[in-house]
């Protein structure tokens, strides 16, 4: 699935939140966007979700302008994971990743068996069974982050974006929620503030800094002593992993 912006710039009053951005998923699998606080990531993420309307250039979705798509199409093509969430539904964890398949649904249609399956499968897949049947309010932070990654990937998308979807999450279920997306073979966009999650798992990075994209390219190209000095304003250290080879930074 291809999905672009060409120029796209997104303005709030008289502030400009997004100059001119190219961004393209072209053949990249694992697409991490990267940057200070309020660089303008999550922006960007909205305008392909149409959340946000660009107040000018052009984003595709398969070569069609993203406004003229369906909102409906667009949930068959792409899933969604806000920063902001539903918290106190008063809906099971299961019910709640049974939404993910509404999009392909009628209206009156009810869970086939195949569907169902899904669900139970990722549940598994995930290590959320022993949640299934609590409820949203009962589930803390990280339980409802996990169900709500479980959500979108039971929608079963070409491609899923997610706006920092390992928040409130502890490093054993950061590993095991980026272990999954990336064994779906998907294509994935995921806004990172950690950089070492970025590094290792992402083939692509875009560093976004004050609403414009400053570096692409891999990890290594992108997670560089210069780049993070100019950006971040920090002295850091890069190595590389022993094993992967992947670029490292050390505070």
């Amino acid at each position: 699935m291809q999905l672009e912006a060409v120029d796209v710039a997104v303005t709030f009053g008289k502030s400009a939140v997004l100059k001119a951005i190219r961004f393209s998923l072209a053949h990249h699998r694992f697409v991490g966007i990267i940057g200070p606080n309020g660089s303008g990531k999550s922006t960007l993420l909205k305008t392909f979700y149409k959340v946000i309307r660009p107040t000018s250039g052009v984003l595709t979705l398969d070569g069609h302008d993203v406004g003229k798509v369906s909102q409906r199409q667009c949930s068959r093509l792409l899933a969604i994971l806000p920063q902001q969430q539903m918290m106190d539904v008063e809906l099971t964890a299961e019910e709640v990743v049974e939404m993910g398949r509404y999009p392909h649904k009628t209206f009156f249609e009810q869970s086939a068996d195949r569907e169902r399956s899904l669900v139970k499968t990722t549940f598994a897949d995930m290590q959320l069974e022993h949640l299934a049947e609590r409820r949203l309010p009962t589930l803390s932070g990280g339980e409802r982050q996990m169900v709500l990654i479980a959500r979108a990937i039971v929608q079963d998308t070409p491609c899923i974006l997610l706006d920092e979807p390992t928040n409130h999450l502890d490093i054993y279920h950061q590993v095991t929620i980026l272990d999954a997306l990336t064994a779906l073979g998907k294509q994935v966009v995921v806004v990172f503030h950690d950089l070492n999650l970025a590094g290792k798992y992402c083939d692509y990075l875009y560093l976004m800094h004050k609403g414009e994209i400053v570096a692409r390219g891999t990890p290594a190209e992108v997670l560089t002593r210069l780049h993070i000095k100019n950006i971040y304003n920090l002295d850091v250290d890069i190595i590389s992993h022993p094993q992967s080879g992947r670029p490292v930074v050390v505070l």
